[in-house]
């Protein structure tokens, strides 16, 4: 596995239905979380950007204890990795917190109209956490800052590979996100295929949830069902392996395009 993303949602306040004569999704979760905490619909708006203020400064504040950066970006289309990257190697950080980027993206939203809660699709605030994790590695968690609070963790499973290695007593090279040389491939393999038995949810909810629900749980409450994540696939990347021994050398790529260029 390469680069890996993994989606969490809220799974009390994301379900619905379409609603024809509103011509937009109707967020049914979000609207009996209103009924059950006693919020008007016309209450709405000033409960959402308080809890939203109070997630920022809630996600924010273990990167101001640690006086690691916290930066704004207004154009979403800054390269976040690279410039964390960067921000961990002036700091000299190999493990734990790195920093903190935040950016205004499009993301699935709520809005009131009416007698009704519906979903839409607008800029929203959004906080990247990045960090090197004493296992995975590399990795960031996105929180949308606004309800419903979608959250998005990113990895690198040659990185997690790679560690795996080091645990193990493997010898190899690995010049940026691609390893040259393995001294014995086969163990290697077999640390490879492991990675796929892994239980995500049970990974996820011991760790992800770390850099997530205390900020999100001070926002919705202390109902246990309303602060329940799910998770699911995003996209991910996959690359090819060829393997070279000698004057010969076998290939496992995805494509027949690595003939071409080994040749």
């Amino acid at each position: 596995m390469d680069r890996l993303i993994f989606r969490g949602s809220l799974r009390r306040l994301n379900y619905g239905r379409w609603d024809s004569s509103l011509q937009a999704p109707g967020a049914v979760g979000m609207e009996q979380y209103l009924w059950q905490n006693q919020i008007l619909f016309k209450q709405y708006g000033d409960h959402v950007k308080r809890a939203s203020e109070r997630l920022k400064k809630e996600s924010l504040r273990p990167f101001e204890q640690g006086k690691l950066p916290a930066v704004f970006w207004s154009s979403p289309k800054v390269d976040k990795d690279a410039l964390a990257r960067r921000l961990a190697a002036e700091k000299g950080t190999q493990r734990g917190p790195v920093c903190a980027l935040s950016t205004m993206e499009p993301s699935p939203t709520l809005e009131h109209r009416g007698t009704h809660i519906i979903g839409r699709v607008r800029p929203c605030h959004v906080l990247y956490h990045y960090q090197i994790h004493a296992v995975l590695g590399w990795m960031h968690a996105r929180i949308q800052t606004w309800f419903p609070f979608y959250i998005q963790i990113g990895m690198n499973g040659r990185e997690w590979l790679a560690r795996q290695r080091q645990r193990a007593g493997l010898r190899y090279r690995q010049p940026g996100n691609c390893f040259v040389w393995i001294e014995d491939y086969a163990p290697a393999q077999k640390l490879r295929e492991e990675q796929l038995k892994t239980p995500w949810a049970e990974v996820w909810n011991g760790f992800a949830q770390r850099l997530t629900s205390p900020a999100i749980s001070g926002c919705i409450g202390p109902r246990k069902a309303d602060r329940k994540t799910i998770y699911s696939g995003g996209p991910c990347a996959r690359g090819s392996r060829i393997c070279i021994a000698g004057r010969r050398w076998r290939k496992t790529p995805t494509t027949g395009c690595g003939t071409r260029w080994l040749r």
